[in-house]
């Protein structure tokens, strides 16, 4: 004969499942974000605020970690000193394992999207056709950035005769707009905001500098030693991947791009 089940006030027959609380619930985080890069950060004046990719990507993940995040709009070069630094918690932008090799200090988040470098020019007369016609151009690229690091080993081959870096991506549109520079050398991704918002025609050729087609991943920055912080914004971005919701913002801010989401 079985016995009968007993229930005793203040207990539950059956274990309640408690929420997953993420360990960064109720920290306070500082974010940076770049302050002129058009379409994954920029100021919006009909809206007198910031907006793009990163600036909303940020807001979700802050949600996932169900913490309260002030947004710090700067340079890449503030970023990176920054996180190496400590005053800042997390970045997102345009970054590569290069900015780590040489700025060090911080970590990296799981893959949120990628890009493919190409070259980019005011100049519809311009001949992109080999790897030899970089060596009679000026070609501008980011300060820092993956593209600048290729131009570099590029010049130290004898590929690339000229290059000139910015600071920022508007630089590097004035620059190619205004013809201080041949062509400049970019993501694709970042390309297509500054073709969307030059006030001049600009073309957009293959990559040439690199020996083979490569992809750039943009990742989220994360200060060094804060493990509990790296974990849960890698599960933040599976779950924003698999909820589709890095995808809907890709097609608002990449119509027609391939990120991969």
């Amino acid at each position: 004969m079985l016995a009968a089940a007993v229930w005793r006030p203040g207990f539950a027959a059956v274990p309640e499942r408690l929420p997953d609380v993420p360990e960064t619930a109720g920290h306070e985080y500082k974010v940076g974000l770049p302050d002129r890069h058009v379409p994954f950060s920029y100021y919006a004046a009909t809206y007198r605020r910031h907006d793009g990719f990163a600036v909303r990507t940020a807001g979700l993940l802050c949600k996932e970690l169900k913490a309260k995040c002030s947004f710090e709009f700067m340079s890449y070069q503030s970023m990176t000193s920054r996180l190496s630094s400590g005053e800042l918690d997390f970045a997102l932008g345009a970054f590569s394992p290069d900015d780590y090799l040489r700025k060090g200090g911080y970590t990296y988040s799981t893959q949120v999207m990628s890009a493919r470098p190409v070259m980019v020019s005011s100049n519809a007369g311009i001949v992109f056709y080999s790897s030899r016609d970089m060596q009679v151009l000026n070609i501008g690229a980011r300060f820092g950035s993956p593209e600048e690091l290729a131009l570099m080993h590029g010049r130290d081959r004898g590929q690339v005769a000229f290059l000139t870096s910015y600071g920022a991506y508007d630089d590097l549109a004035r620059a190619v707009e205004k013809g201080k520079v041949d062509c400049i050398y970019v993501d694709s991704l970042s390309a297509y905001g500054l073709m969307m918002k030059a006030k001049v025609p600009l073309y957009m050729a293959d990559d040439l500098i690199s020996p083979a087609p490569r992809r750039i991943s943009y990742r989220v920055a994360v200060k060094k030693g804060d493990r509990d912080l790296l974990s849960g914004i890698n599960q933040g971005l599976r779950k924003l991947r698999q909820n589709k919701e890095l995808y809907r913002l890709a097609v608002d801010f990449f119509p027609y791009q391939d990120t991969e989401l």
